[in-house]
């Protein structure tokens, strides 16, 4: 068994069809997408890094599967109905505890 083991580099190489647009002129070509190492591999015959490629296909993918960033964020009917609750629970716990070890009132 060896006593030290480090990995220099890990390819996982997907086959995919690429669809892209070229100086006006709709391409679609096979390539191999390491998604490890963002890179991607001219997969028509002699699997060659396409480096030209590899940020586009990556920002795509990136845009793809990235949420919006306001995807968690409620309306505004909501984010008031939420902030209502959460004053009367500080109302109610000002009202029967007062300032518990140091845990004081946050509303006015």
């Amino acid at each position: 068994m060896a006593e030290e083991i480090k990995v220099l580099n890990v390819q996982f190489l997907t086959a995919a069809r690429l669809t892209m647009q070229v100086d006006g002129e709709t391409k679609t070509v096979p390539v191999a997408v390491d998604l490890a190492n963002r890179k991607v591999y001219d997969n028509s015959n002699s699997m060659t890094e396409v480096e030209e490629l590899n940020d586009v296909v990556f920002d795509y993918l990136d845009s793809a599967t990235a949420l919006p960033a306001d995807f968690f964020m409620a309306g505004e009917d909501i984010q008031e109905k939420a902030q209502q609750a959460y004053d009367e629970i500080q109302r109610t716990k000002d009202k029967h505890l007062g300032d518990v070890d140091g845990w004081g009132s946050t509303t006015d």
